[in-house]
């Protein structure tokens, strides 16, 4: 007879099904979530060094001639005065009236960030102090872990903006475009994505973020704001900030599966303990032993709960999600059963 212990994720067996269809994937979704975000980082830095080594050659012509055939291309002034204005960091609306309005996307997606930030920070706080009222682990919800997701855009942007402003000091600001540090900053948007069920999402974003790059870089060299080598050490720099922020920084993944277990692994374990204890005590005080595994099958219910919303969007949580309701299945034919057997109950050992 099967014997099921407290779990923790690793320990849920897939059904047979989904185990045979996954066959001949890589083991370990992690490791390939891993792998592409990694690869996008392999390839850029390619760029960048391919780049630079065109940027330092013949003391810096080509870098010369790169910059000048996009600066001296009229048909590239429009785009230029497109990307050209903040709209909302300098608090200059000019550009609203002149539709130049390339460099919104990026602001936007920092401002967003921001607001995200502020608001599951304020909803992390609020059950701490709650949970310290009644004396419990706080469990945060599903709002707060929005905290990281905010810091992706922000944090990169925060570092590339001190770095420009360094360098504006030391009267080098060339070397450096703060315009890229806040187009590169759209890269963490496919990041945010990468290890949730919407990948589509982050295929779309981080061609996007890529293409508003590209054009900001053409859009700063036709402008005659930036040469070739600012654009593009300033955008490899911010790009290896954002994956610097995601791995190391704030660890979006470790953090996910940390998220993952207070939701629904704790709440399964707990609810598991209370039913072994009912058990336990049915043979002796039926009352207490049934109010036990009342309380246990409660515990089921929110871990499954939970379990369903994260299972939506974020983190395939099938197999645990059947592992409770046949748990819950089993407990409540045993509790129909009249008199209560205790030697019935051996499925919860």
């Amino acid at each position: 007879m099967e014997e099921p212990q407290f779990i923790d994720e690793p320990a849920i067996a897939e059904p047979k099904a989904r185990a045979i269809k996954r066959l001949g994937k890589p083991a370990g979704g992690k490791k390939a979530k891993m792998s592409g975000a990694a690869l996008s980082f392999v390839i850029a830095l390619i760029v960048f060094a391919l780049g630079l080594v065109l940027c330092v050659i013949e003391d810096g012509a080509l870098n010369a001639q790169i910059t000048g055939s996009f600066k001296d291309n009229t048909d590239l002034d429009q785009l230029g005065g497109f990307f050209v204005p903040f709209l909302v960091f300098t608090i200059d609306f000019t550009g609203w009236a002149t539709t130049a309005l390339g460099t919104l996307f990026g602001e936007l997606a920092i401002i967003i960030g921001a607001v995200l930030v502020i608001i599951s920070f304020a909803a992390g706080q609020g059950e701490i102090g709650k949970a310290t009222k009644e004396n419990r682990k706080p469990v945060m919800p599903s709002s707060a872990k929005l905290y990281k997701y905010g810091w992706l855009p922000v944090l990169p942007f925060l570092i590339g903006a001190g770095i420009w402003l360094l360098l504006w000091l030391l009267g080098m600001s060339d070397l450096f475009s703060i315009h890229m540090v806040i187009a590169t900053s759209t890269t963490s948007l496919a990041l945010a994505y990468i290890g949730s069920r919407m990948k589509a999402l982050a295929i779309v974003f981080a061609f996007a973020s890529v293409f508003y790059v590209v054009m900001m870089g053409i859009a700063r060299m036709a402008a005659g704001a930036s040469d070739f080598l600012a654009v593009l050490l300033s955008s490899f720099v911010t790009f290896a900030l954002v994956m610097f922020t995601y791995f190391s920084v704030l660890d979006v993944p470790g953090q996910e599966m940390i998220f993952r277990h207070q939701r629904t692994y704790s709440p399964f374990n707990d609810g598991y303990r209370l039913l072994l204890e009912g058990r336990a005590a049915i043979k002796e005080n039926k009352a207490e032993g049934v109010k036990s595994v009342s309380a246990g099958l409660e515990k089921l219910a929110v871990a499954k709960a939970n379990a369903e919303d994260i299972n939506k969007y974020q983190h395939n949580l099938g197999a645990f999600i059947a592992r409770v309701d046949d748990i819950t299945s089993r407990v409540g034919i045993l509790l129909q059963q009249q008199p209560i057997d205790p030697k019935g109950w051996s499925y919860l050992c």
